[in-house]
């Protein structure tokens, strides 16, 4: 299994397709309390998800990880076998577990997002914004819009007045153009940077 990328915080379904080095599937008991996610990481944590078991295949629905942005966390999956899948090239533990371990990456937080105590990114609602990167200052907090604009968020967007530009797409000092000539409408949006 690669590497599961997710977004703290965020809901994401993911599929196990659970077959041996050799390519025959493993059987899992249907009951789905004897399947289970788990990790060392003592920031990492698994909330709100079900768990269905169909035919060696384990999916998981609307699994909440949550761990510290930017970072590895190593995942402990378990599942008990029925006594069809007891295969001599598997190992198991006393009980008929079988035991598989990988990693999920969480992403950073993005500029847009507000890193929170809770150790998940939050992008800015509608009409809020931030053009800070939460990962280099972790107190950034979603602003208003800023005088000039039309409306911005969610995220970093900032769609501008017309008549108005900003010097770059990391700025939120929009000035006003001298002349209505100056200011390029076309790209007097979200990213407009001409003056």
């Amino acid at each position: 299994i690669s590497d599961l990328i997710f977004t703290s915080g965020n809901n994401k379904a993911i599929g196990f397709k659970m077959i041996t080095k050799f390519g025959n599937k493993l059987l899992l008991l249907e009951n789905e309390t004897d399947i289970s996610l788990g990790s060392d990481d003592v920031n990492a944590t698994f909330e709100n998800y079900q768990v269905k078991s169909v035919y060696g295949i384990i999916e998981f629905s609307d699994l909440k990880v949550v761990g510290n942005p930017n970072s590895n966390i190593t995942v402990k999956l378990k599942a008990k076998l029925s006594f069809n899948s007891l295969i001599p090239e598997i190992f198991f533990n006393q009980n008929n577990y079988f035991v598989r371990v990988f990693k999920f990456f969480i992403n950073p937080c993005v500029r847009g997002e507000i890193f929170k105590i809770d150790n998940t990114c939050v992008k800015c609602f509608y009409q809020t914004y931030s053009l800070v990167d939460p990962m280099i200052n972790k107190g950034v907090i979603c602003l208003q819009c800023p005088e000039g604009s039309i409306s911005c968020g969610p995220g970093n967007k900032i769609e501008l007045k017309v008549g108005y530009w900003r010097p770059s797409e990391n700025s939120d000092l929009l000035i006003k153009c001298y002349s209505q000539d100056a200011c390029l409408q076309e790209r007097n949006k979200d990213i407009s940077f001409a003056g």
